[in-house]
């Protein structure tokens, strides 16, 4: 059986770690949210698509994140936030690992802000 695509970064904020993930759930959330990581015509990235872009991909290991905190997850991090969704698109497709158990599908990096 093909392993299920999933790419894993971590964000430390404030002291807290903040797991963000690629997957087909986060894919479909951002598209119906309008946003298309992989359009080869992009989108404008503002502050509140940034925010909504963290929750989409924070939902796997945070189902309960809100909106203001993927904004403050965002702000609080500046351009970490940026560095963590450009490491996820360079890892997704990757090859699993397999003692993960379905989740970690690639070797996580941790990244502070």
């Amino acid at each position: 059986m093909v392993a299920p695509v999933d790419s894993k970064v971590e964000l430390q904020v404030d002291g807290e770690t903040i797991t963000l993930r690629l997957n087909f759930r986060s894919i479909s959330l951002l598209e119906d949210a309008g946003l298309d990581l992989f359009s080869p015509e992009g989108f404008d990235m503002t502050l509140a698509r940034s925010a909504i872009m963290c929750r989409c991909m924070a939902i796997t290991d945070h189902p309960g994140m809100a909106d203001d905190e993927a904004l403050a997850i965002v702000t609080r991090t500046g351009q970490a936030f940026g560095v963590a969704v450009l490491d996820l698109i360079a890892r997704f497709g990757g090859k699993p690992d397999e003692s993960a158990e379905g989740k970690d599908r690639a070797s996580p990096e941790t990244i502070d802000a």
